[in-house]
């Protein structure tokens, strides 16, 4: 039997030998170790919180590339200078200030400090390569910058509220920033980005050819959210019961018939009032639209009425115009979006002695009795792109009217904002009465996710 001291000084020649041999890694191992509870206390919340973080899988139907992404997640990655309110009132966002000079000519715009592209470049005025046709753009100093214009125009800052890019997706303080995306035969079919802000989820948006398989995604759970404007597609998820539909009012959309002037019938105002009386009811759509300003607008005409579905008043003004002609054919034109509305208005008007050809484009045609589709009016009231009879590429119905181009140079020019306003009131009251183009709807937006 081994002594009990003989047994200790055994274990203490076995620890003694096991230490010298391998001090170094001991050592190390527990500075290591140290430095690593260290990290694990310091970060911790902010593992729980990268791991809990939730990812919002987003589906969309159609085909984009980097350079030409969707306005909503252009948002998501970058900044405009400004935007303005409905009120009328600039709000800074990547300036600080601004102020105006010259008999207001100059736009004179002072940067925030510390902004930052999401490749961690510092962002300064001389990054910012605007291309205004009569506007001459100087750098003061970095963040100072000037937009010199010919004669005054109270709507140029309306022209700096889109989200500032350099390579296609680096943006100024973004909620989020890319992470990667994948393409396929040209068009995007993943895009992720990451947060840069605490408590915003990881965003992934996914793009498909149709609704079918946007559908299918949702149901297999590819997607998580899907935000659209038809009501086909949110009714099919009304019932279930992990599904969550909010419908809202897209404001800064319109669904628009717009009449080529230039066509022979079309150039008859009866014929444009006609149509405003055959419209078909739209509340299933959306919130019907009247004239061409938003209702949200500081520049709304709130005097304007709408024409009410009078098929007989519609068929009584269009024989006027066609009586003992032969029965005219109408070339309308649409996105494959507004196809069941534009069948609606097809029908309709072949009740009151039109022959229509409805054919479906994934183009802007050059030439067109009707088209029906969606536009962006400007956050500013000012039309004169769309409306000016100088301005051939914006001025899709080739619409001249000396008044509204009067009332168009006029509005831009004046900075008093209660002057503007009753020179735009009668802007929609004059175009209205006109019918270049029927104002129908601004459509639903319904947006369809997982509870």
């Amino acid at each position: 039997m081994i002594a009990p001291y003989k047994k200790v000084r055994y274990y203490y020649w076995l620890f003694d030998s096991f230490f010298k041999k391998n001090i170094k890694s001991l050592i190390i191992s527990f500075v290591l170790g140290f430095f690593l509870l260290l990290f694990s206390i310091t970060f911790f919340p902010y593992i729980v919180t990268l791991f809990n973080r939730k990812t919002e899988q987003i589906g969309i139907v159609g085909k984009y590339t980097l350079s030409n992404l969707p306005d909503d997640i252009k948002g998501d990655l970058s900044n405009p200078l400004l935007i303005v309110n409905p009120k009328g009132e600039i709000i800074p966002i990547l300036i600080k200030s601004y102020e105006l000079l010259d008999q207001n000519k100059t736009y004179r715009f002072f940067l925030k400090s510390n902004l930052k592209w999401s490749n961690g470049d510092i962002f300064v005025a001389q990054d910012m390569h605007y291309t205004f046709k009569g506007v001459e753009q100087k750098v003061i100093d970095d963040t100072t910058i000037e937009f010199r214009l010919s004669q005054p125009l109270s709507t140029f800052p309306a022209y700096l509220t889109k989200p500032l890019f350099k390579n296609k997706t680096d943006g100024v303080a973004g909620l989020y920033e890319l992470s990667n995306y994948y393409e396929k035969n040209g068009s995007l079919q993943k895009i992720s980005f990451s947060p840069n802000k605490k408590k915003i989820p990881f965003r992934v948006y996914k793009f498909y050819d149709t609704d079918s398989k946007l559908i299918n995604a949702y149901k297999k759970g590819e997607i998580t959210h899907v935000v659209n404007t038809k009501k086909n597609i949110a009714d099919i998820f009304s019932t279930w019961k992990n599904t969550k539909i909010t419908r809202s009012v897209s404001y800064n959309q319109m669904l628009t018939l717009f009449f080529n002037t230039n066509s022979k019938l079309f150039a008859e105002k009866e014929a444009r009032e006609a149509f405003a009386y055959a419209l078909p009811d739209v509340e299933e759509y959306g919130i019907s639209a009247i004239g061409p300003i938003s209702p949200l607008s500081w520049a709304y005409n709130t005097h304007l009425k709408k024409n009410v579905l009078d098929l007989d008043k519609a068929s009584s003004l269009l024989n006027k115009i066609i009586e003992g002609q032969k029965k005219p054919q109408i070339n309308f034109y649409t996105f494959y979006e507004y196809l069941t509305i534009a069948e609606e208005i097809k029908k309709n008007s072949e009740k009151i002695g039109l022959f229509v050809n409805l054919k479906v484009i994934s183009y802007l045609p050059t030439d067109f009795d009707i088209l029906l589709t969606v536009w962006n009016p400007p956050p500013d009231p000012d039309q004169y792109y769309f409306w000016h009879s100088t301005q051939d590429q914006g001025n899709i119905t080739h619409y001249k009217n000396v008044k509204i181009d009067k009332l168009l140079e006029d509005g831009r020019k004046i900075m008093n904002i209660n002057e503007r306003k009753n020179i735009y009131e009668d802007f929609q009251r004059i175009l209205i009465d006109d019918h270049p183009a029927l104002f129908i709807y601004y459509p639903y937006t319904y947006t369809i996710e997982k509870k």
